[in-house]
């Protein structure tokens, strides 16, 4: 690997050793919803390489057992047991095996767009955290994208995994002001909520809430209040007979046909199709 230190060049190899379980978001739309383009869990042996200068995805890479080396700012540095390396969109990183040791990872691809950034920065970081919760949730999905491959299932699933790589992308925990925000929002989902009307709940200013949620969910106020309106629809479409005017009604939308392409864009499915587990 010495050349790659001191040229980096493009370079993707499994290697015919390792072992390797993905979904994929083109098979799973609950992932594509996300913003997530695959997820996985890989045994990695000797070979295995990984090295991509521009790249549009933004991945969460959880290190459970044994060593690797990964790509950090212009220099390689170890990545071993209880380490996690966080590669925004845009920044090179690269990652190998070493020969003769085991190397057990967990990892979440983002498709970033419209400017969105799901890791913030503009370098790559190597710290220390658990991704036993990551490795787990994306067993799970694993499990029941190639077993009963049930709509609502996928769903939670995909949220567990988005919620987990979330976390380990977070330093510190989430502000408390939000927390009382969308706790409460949660419960008025019908609600003809306003910016405005959410910043004052909270003692914020607009600017200040749209910054503190583009920090911690990666989306704005309205736009994590549409995702919440639409997590809460898909779980009536699945658990309950309710017609989908009726859900639409509870979820703040009195035009079926507006719900509809909302739920959509959030879910990657319309609401017929989600019911009827597409």
């Amino acid at each position: 690997m010495g050349a790659m230190q001191l040229n980096l060049r493009e370079m993707q190899i499994v290697g015919q050793a390792t072992q390797e379980w993905i979904v994929h978001a083109r098979g799973c739309p609950a992932l594509a919803a996300l913003g997530i383009q695959y997820v996985g869990i890989t045994y990695a042996a000797a070979g295995y390489t990984f090295c991509r200068l521009a790249p549009k995805i933004a991945v969460v890479f959880g290190s459970i057992l044994g060593m690797g080396k990964v790509w950090v700012n212009g220099r390689w540095k170890n990545c071993g047991t209880g380490d996690i390396y966080l590669t925004p969109a845009g920044v090179p990183h690269a990652y190998h095996a070493l020969k003769g040791k085991k190397w057990h990872l967990c990892w979440v691809a983002y498709e970033e767009e419209r400017g969105r950034r799901v890791i913030p920065g503009d370098q790559a970081r190597l710290r220390r955290g658990a991704a036993h919760g990551l490795r787990d949730t994306i067993l799970g999905l694993y499990h029941e994208a190639h077993a009963l491959n049930e709509a609502g299932a996928m769903h939670h699933w995909a949220e567990l995994v988005d919620l987990s790589a979330r976390r380990l992308i977070q330093e510190r925990r989430i502000d408390e002001r939000l927390l009382r925000l969308w706790s409460g929002v949660d419960t008025e989902l019908g609600r003809p909520w306003r910016l405005a009307a959410m910043a004052q709940q909270v003692h914020l200013s607009p600017e200040q809430l749209r910054h503190l949620c583009q920090k911690y969910f990666g989306r704005s106020p309205m736009e994590h209040l549409t995702w919440l309106r639409m997590k809460r629809a898909a779980f009536l479409l699945d658990r309950t007979n309710q017609k989908i005017a009726v859900i639409a009604g509870e979820m703040g939308y009195e035009n079926s046909f507006a719900f509809s392409t909302a739920f959509k864009r959030i879910i990657g499915v319309s609401p017929k199709a989600y019911r009827a587990g597409f």
